[in-house]
């Protein structure tokens, strides 16, 4: 899926400078994931991929959220996403 602009990355959010850009498309069997740096900074998208693609939500909460883990066992920044699907909105 592309985004009708180019990716504007700054003025980060939160300052007051930053720009939503809109856009749709249609899911059919794929899953829109968003989400902060702090998952996808921090965990490998083969291993993002599998908790994300579940279609049991609190599996897909649970994998998601343990994936950024220092070898500490601490999250390394804070996690945040979103996950939708074709299949939801049709719940």
């Amino acid at each position: 899926m592309a985004s009708p602009d180019p990716q504007i990355r700054k003025p980060l959010l939160g300052s007051g400078k930053a720009v939503p850009v809109a856009f749709e498309t249609v899911l059919g069997d794929a899953i829109l994931l968003l989400a902060t740096d702090g998952l996808l900074k921090y965990a490998r998208r083969d291993r993002i991929a599998a908790p994300a693609r579940s279609l049991h939500l609190k599996i897909a909460v649970q994998g998601l959220t343990d994936l950024p883990r220092l070898r500490s066992g601490a999250r390394p920044d804070d996690v945040a996403y979103s996950h939708v699907s074709q299949l939801a909105a049709l719940a």
